[in-house]
């Protein structure tokens, strides 16, 4: 992460972040039809199994409308490549067309791109032990992170024991690095008006502030020392604010569990479980009659 450009330009953005830990998954063989399309076998653990079929020339058009004639497919049990047939040999060196690790490809398929399909159970493997909260206050994800040391981390590594057998604890640690991005909603007369992301450096750090003692008061992850046990009362918080009622959600098809809760996230916010705060009331409203039973299963 530390050498990646890209990585760190995606963590500066970034100042609430969760680490959470979910048994390693890998690919698990795959197939080609004559068509080009490749089917590949998705082990998750536990019973966790799926298909995901890949049109790798649909992908390829999708690069401004790239259309080569052969790509070469380069799978390992973690990563799939897949590479423009030319002249030049393929080494580790090669940049692929595209790629998809196990939680990219996951990822990917939540938000249903172009040339990924089956994978019903993408929300199943989407599905993670949430173990600490954490924000950069003064800074972002990436110098909290990785310029100094990271104390929870560290515990995590430490006492962690990995769920799949001859896998590292490193090999099944995730970090999800967020952005917060808030929307205001005023009522004038009976029409709401919804107002965008821009707010002050100041009070946008009040809003991150706030993000975490609401996800730990409520989450409870084990590797959060202290639990907010006075939220909202705080006194960097949004506590005593002009808001009637506000609250947070994880707008991404995402699952986080805890000893205590599960946090369905979504990309329709309508079906997204919110953490709402109104005056000292502090509650997980969940979305009724929208999860499926899948989303239950872990």
């Amino acid at each position: 992460m530390k050498s990646d450009k890209a990585a760190e330009s995606v963590l500066r953005q970034s100042d609430f972040y969760l680490m959470a830990t979910r048994h390693e998954v890998r690919f698990h063989g795959c197939r080609v039809e004559d068509s080009g399309n490749v089917h590949i076998f998705i082990d998750g653990g536990e019973g966790l199994y799926d298909e995901v079929i890949l049109e790798p020339f649909v992908i390829a058009k999708s690069f401004e409308g790239f259309d080569p004639e052969e790509l070469v497919v380069d799978l390992g049990p973690k990563i799939i490549k897949f590479y423009v047939e030319g002249d030049v040999d393929i080494d580790e060196n090669t940049e692929p067309l595209e790629w998809f690790s196990t939680e990219k490809l996951i990822f990917d398929r939540s938000r249903n791109l172009p040339g990924i399909h089956a994978f019903e159970r993408y929300r199943e493997f989407a599905t993670y032990n949430l173990l600490y909260v954490g924000i950069a206050k003064a800074s972002d994800t990436f110098d909290r992170l990785f310029e100094g040391a990271h104390h929870a981390r560290q515990k995590i590594l430490s006492n962690e024991h990995p769920h799949r057998i001859g896998a590292r604890v490193s090999d099944e640690l995730i970090l999800f690095p967020f952005e917060l991005v808030p929307t205001v909603i005023r009522e004038v007369g009976t029409a709401p008006a919804f107002e965008g992301g821009q707010v002050s450096r100041h009070h946008h750090k009040v809003i991150v502030a706030d993000a975490e003692k609401a996800f730990i008061h409520l989450l409870k992850p084990e590797y959060n020392v202290t639990q907010y046990a006075d939220y909202p009362r705080s006194s960097d918080g949004l506590y005593g604010a002009s808001y009637q009622s506000y609250g947070f959600y994880v707008e991404e098809n995402l699952i986080f569990v805890t000893k205590n809760q599960i946090l369905h996230g979504h990309l329709d916010h309508r079906r997204a479980d919110v953490l709402e705060i109104a005056g000292d009331i502090v509650r997980l409203r969940k979305s009724t009659g929208t999860h499926s039973q899948n989303d239950l299963c872990r």
